[in-house]
């Protein structure tokens, strides 16, 4: 579900650079820092989720 949303908005934001810019090295650089700080920050998320659940499953308070 969140793959095939990250999906739909990568190919979006694909559509949008390539317009803006001719040169395909420019392109798949924006792409890649776009792709980077999208999949970072959801990354960071699942892992303070991960944590969170840990913390509360041994009886700990979670914050």
């Amino acid at each position: 579900m969140a793959i095939e949303r990250l999906n739909v908005i990568t190919s979006r934001m694909t559509n949008d650079v390539s317009i803006y810019s001719r040169n395909s090295t420019n392109c798949r650089i924006a792409l890649m820092l776009i792709t980077v700080n999208m999949i970072m920050p959801a990354y960071i998320i699942v892992e303070n989720e991960k944590s969170n659940i840990e913390y509360s499953s041994s009886g700990k308070s979670a914050f």
